[in-house]
Formats: structure tokens, sequence, C-alpha cells
């Protein structure tokens, strides 16, 4: 008899014991500032738990330090604002993620931007990079703002994912992302020249683009209209024709790896020729 109470006592506590116990991270952030238990491999060492109070628009959130609020915003993307095409969707794609989740913020070099907002990467507890994925489900592109790069081969990866699958701002029937349908068609590092092509059916004004040796940080700031089915020819000093940047020395490097890259109006990456 003393043996079958003892069992049941224990099974009790056991049960209680169960029921006290959060059931997933963000309980524990809910719960006064308690302690976080420890969190799993997949979160990078050094990020920073937070709890998310507002979702402000596709790339942008609100969140909650230790009991002061802080706008954050994603590095290495950019979405539509909400006023414009597909604005909507990235605002509600970002909501589903994170809202009213403990998300965890990882800073590259940049603490704020101009603004005062935080600079961030951001994860869910399982793991999930907020940034890459809002990118991979075709709400956001890469865009990039030196020196806070270094997680840029993961984010090109997902936009990469998703121009193949058509998804979001890459699908057939979605508008032009930044006017986008430029492209880098080729490039002659020796002759100091990149040809960019407009493959849409309507003319593209070039103010605002850039071209950049990503190597260098050398930009040339481009100009003018491009037709439909155009090709630009932009030479980084003088040539024969085309866009002149006017540099007076080169500024590819013929040897060592110097991506050519095409930014759209805002700084969105939208062509990159390896």
């Amino acid at each position: 008899m003393w043996c079958v109470l003892f069992v049941l006592v224990l099974v009790l506590l056991a049960q209680s014991s169960l029921l006290a116990a959060p059931r997933d991270w963000d309980d524990w952030g809910a719960a006064g500032g308690a302690a976080l238990p420890e969190r799993g491999a997949a979160l990078p060492a050094g990020a920073v738990p937070a709890r998310v109070t507002a979702i402000v628009d596709g790339d942008t959130i609100r969140v909650q330090i230790n009991g002061v609020e802080r706008s954050v915003r994603y590095i290495l993307i950019n979405t539509p604002e909400t006023d414009e095409p597909l604005g909507a969707e990235a605002t509600l794609a970002n909501r589903r993620l994170v809202a009213g989740k403990t998300v965890y913020l990882l800073k590259d070099v940049n603490e704020t931007d101009r603004y005062n907002r935080l600079l961030r990467y951001v994860f869910l507890a399982d793991g999930t990079h907020v940034n890459a994925e809002l990118v991979r489900q075709g709400y956001a592109q890469l865009s990039t703002y030196p020196p806070d790069i270094s997680r840029q081969a993961e984010i090109r990866a997902a936009q990469q994912e998703a121009v193949a699958a058509g998804r979001g701002l890459w699908a057939s029937s979605s508008p032009a992302v930044g006017s986008g349908r430029l492209s880098i068609a080729a490039v002659d590092k020796r002759e100091e020249y990149v040809d960019v092509r407009n493959g849409g059916q309507a003319p593209v004004r070039l103010e605002g683009w850039v071209l950049r040796s990503e190597r260098g940080r050398q930009e040339c700031a481009l100009s003018g209209e491009l037709a439909a089915g155009g090709t630009l020819r932009v030479w980084a000093m003088k040539g024969a024709g085309g866009f002149q940047c006017g540099f007076a020395s080169p500024i590819w490097h013929n040897n060592l790896s110097d991506p050519a890259v095409l930014l759209a109006p805002g700084g969105s990456e939208v062509a990159r020729w390896e």
C-alpha cells in the first residue's frame, strides 16, 4: 500500500512540474523578464532576445529590449513601401513571421541608421533567419549598404531561389522590381566597361541607378534613358559611345574577384556579374 501511494505522489509532482513549465521560448519572454532558457544551436552567437511589440512594414518592426522600446530595421533587405505594389503583402508576411514573438537580434557593424533604428539580422527561436525568409518568399530583395554585408551570400541565395520560383516580386505578373528589368549583360574588366541591358517592354530612366565595382567600392551614377530591349555600354573612364563614368584611372580589378553590381534607386541590388 505504501509503495502504491509513493508512486502516485511522484506522478502528481511530475505533472504539476510540467504544467508550470513554459511551453516554448516565447512564454519566457512574457513571464516578466524571467531568464531565458539555453538557446538552440541554430541561433547565432551574440543574438539578443527582444519581444516584438509592433509591425511597421515589411522590413521594420518595434521591439522591447529590457523594458526599452526600439525600432529595428532589417539589414540587407528592402521591401516595397506600404503604398506600393506588394507593400501590404510584404507587411503581412512580416507579421505572420514575427508578430508577438520573442525574436533574436544580431548586429553586423553599424548600430543604428540615420533614423536611429537598430540595424539587425532577426531570427526566430527555431533559428529561422527572418531577413532571408522574406527574400525567399519573394516579398523582399537584397539591398547592400556596406559595411553591414556579412550575410549577403545567404540573402543572395534566398533571392536566387525566389527568382527561379517566380515568387512575389519576381512573379511574371508582378510589377517590375524598382523598374528592375535592367540586367548586366557583359563585363570586360580589361577594357573597363559593363553592358547594361533593359529586358523590359518600356524605357527606363536611369537617374538614381548606380553601377558599383564591389572590390574598390567605386560607384558610377547613371543617367539618361535606356530604351526597351536596348543595351548601354558603361565605360569606367572614356570609350567610344555609351555612357562615360569619368574615372581618372581603372576601377575594375583584373586578377582578383571584383563583381559588378547594379543598384536600383534606393540602393536595392538587382543584378550582379561575378
